[in-house]
């Protein structure tokens, strides 16, 4: 990738432009294991995800059934798990059935879980990979 133009901002701020992939481009391989885990009661997922700051990543959670599956993260530093948001006005966002989805981290150090907050029936298999 050619190297990217920077300006400086109000306050005498650096600012560089942010790569953006042209179509056909992918990143390289990010070196994080694919991590799994397999819910099948209503409790904290038992596995974590680390990804590297400021790329992409994804989650799938497969699997039949009748379950109530949320995205939490959790800040270095902290103790606390933040039920990931669906939108501005902090919507707790809440799956119900397989789906596949591309997240962004920026904060390095931050990692990653899927909690099973309800369940009739079956187990959710979900699988992070970067």
């Amino acid at each position: 990738m050619a190297e990217l133009p920077t300006a400086t901002g109000a306050g005498g701020i650096g600012i560089q432009a942010t790569p953006v992939l042209s179509l056909g481009e992918s990143y390289a391989e990010s070196g994080v294991a694919t991590v799994t885990d397999t819910l099948s009661s209503v409790a904290a997922g038992a596995e974590t995800f680390p990804p590297i700051a400021g790329r992409w990543f994804n989650l799938t959670l497969r699997g039949t059934f009748a379950a109530t599956a949320v995205v939490k993260r959790q800040f270095p530093g902290s103790e606390d798990w933040d039920v990931v948001s669906r939108d501005s006005a902090g919507t707790q966002a809440t799956y119900t059935a397989p789906i596949s989805l591309s997240l962004f981290e920026p904060k390095a150090g931050t990692i990653y879980r899927v909690d099973c907050t309800a369940r009739t029936s079956g187990s959710i298999e979900v699988e992070w990979n970067q």
